[in-house]
């Protein structure tokens, strides 16, 4: 074994599949699935909260679910107000910004708190662009984009077995009666986009320049319709 690794508490895991087929001279179908599951360790406790930076986070081209902001899908909770103390430092209440009605679309009153599982799909037709544009790599898209995320530690106890036991082998069936009510859950509250848009491949990744319709969104989420522009490192053509 590893140096550490008995220190190890979760484990994180992610799978990227794509696949792509030629229609006609400049024309071809692209498709992207995504899936991610980020799990406790060695002794299994799925009551515990897994660490912020590592959950998953979507929203966004570079989360490969667009229509939404930055980190616009998934779990999230009321951001905290900020309040002057006595001595003029800035403290933080433990009360949550209120709701305010008819703020803007801008005003962010909630933070994202990122997924414990996560999926994502994107298909598009692709169309090669002629002339210098084409020669640059630049083309069309027509894509449809869904995506969600959710936590474990948010799934109810009541999911789990009543028989489990509480030993190791219990808490990994609780574990794994959780991530199987967590897909359900996945699936119930996927978020569908529609758009079209202009696509150019760099070095470093690729530009995005879109129209969406957002065609299902959940209660919180932070919407983007219409033009947007994004950048993504990670992703391919």
């Amino acid at each position: 074994m590893a140096p550490g690794t008995a220190n190890l508490r979760y484990v994180r895991n992610q799978a990227h599949v794509s696949w792509a087929a030629a229609l006609a001279d400049g024309l071809s179908l692209h498709v992207e699935a995504a899936t991610g599951a980020l799990l406790p360790c060695w002794a299994p406790d799925s009551n515990k909260p897994t660490p912020l930076p590592e959950r998953f986070y979507l929203g966004g081209v570079e989360s490969n679910l667009r229509g939404f902001e930055t980190r616009g899908v998934g779990p999230s909770e009321p951001r905290r107000q900020q309040q002057r103390s006595s001595a003029g430092g800035a403290s933080t209440s433990a009360t949550a910004a209120p709701d305010v009605a008819g703020a803007g679309e801008s005003a962010i009153l909630r933070d994202a708190v990122g997924g414990d599982l996560f999926a994502n799909v994107y298909a598009a037709l692709m169309l090669r662009l002629p002339g210098k544009a084409g020669d640059l790599g630049v083309h069309g898209h027509l894509f449809a984009n869904g995506g969600s995320s959710v936590l474990l530690s948010g799934v109810s106890d009541a999911a789990a077995p009543a028989d489990t036991g509480t030993g190791f082998g219990g808490k990994l069936g609780a574990l794994g009666e959780k991530i199987r009510t967590g897909a359900q859950h996945l699936g119930q509250n996927f978020r569908w986009t529609a758009g079209v848009g202009l696509v150019l491949p760099t070095t470093l990744g690729r530009l995005e320049a879109n129209y969406c319709w957002v065609l299902t969104s959940q209660e919180h989420d932070r919407v983007k319709r219409g033009f947007s522009f994004g950048f993504a490192a990670n992703m391919g053509l």
